[in-house]
């Protein structure tokens, strides 16, 4: 199909880099999944818990880490997590949730609406791939949650070994544990820095999370 392609996007730039670039040799052009600034609702005001609150968020896509975040929380009440969206393993979240009272499955969300207040009401977003299932995407993807943690100022958990877990890191806006750890996960939820990571975030261009200047950018590379 690539042979009939003048100009091409790609969302991570790892996609072009480690695969496209083998099979496609024209003009290509990363825009990652970053919202625009007119299209993401305004934050609001952080609720505090007396619970650290870890939240799933978007798409239920990777079983394997939401079971160990399960398995390593139940019945311990200095946690809890918020399930928000549908999916491939929402079955295995409607499970959890039904055995367990800090494990609650909210169900579908619509961004526009709901979402300011869904981060406003969690401490961390656990945004995890499974990495022991040998998959490409996994390792190089960019999820726009990436982007919306950022906005919404929420530290993230997710999977060292991946593109995602380099930026994270990179950016100092959380922390990388090994897909799927239980003991490295539980070091990481009692111990992490969320005020260094607050910092890290004041810290942050919005061009980081934003897409407003590379839409701009893709109007010129599709007139080029």
């Amino acid at each position: 199909m690539l042979r009939f392609v003048d100009k091409f996007i790609v969302t991570s730039p790892k996609f072009y880099e480690m695969y496209y670039n083998k099979i496609f040799n024209g003009k290509y052009f990363v825009l990652e999944n970053k919202p625009l600034s007119n299209m993401i609702p305004p934050k609001l005001e952080k609720v505090k818990n007396d619970k650290t609150v870890i939240g799933i968020v978007g798409l239920l896509l990777q079983g394997k880490p939401y079971e160990t975040l399960f398995k390593t929380i139940k019945d311990d009440d200095r946690f809890e997590v918020h399930i928000y969206g549908k999916g491939t393993y929402q079955k295995l979240a409607e499970e959890y949730a039904s055995k367990y009272k800090n494990i609650k499955y909210f169900g579908e969300y619509n961004f526009f609406i709901d979402s300011a207040k869904i981060y406003a009401s969690i401490d961390i977003l656990y945004m995890t791939y499974d990495t022991t299932n040998g998959s490409l995407n996994n390792k190089i993807a960019l999820p726009n949650k990436l982007y919306e943690a950022m906005y919404f100022e929420i530290p993230i958990i997710t999977s060292s070994g991946t593109y995602l877990g380099e930026l994270v890191e990179e950016y100092g806006v959380g922390e990388t544990i090994k897909c799927c750890d239980k003991e490295e996960l539980m070091g990481i939820l009692e111990n992490i820095n969320v005020g260094d990571i607050e910092n890290s975030f004041k810290k942050l261009d919005s061009s980081k999370y934003l897409g407003d200047d590379d839409y701009k950018k893709l109007e010129e590379f599709i007139r080029e």
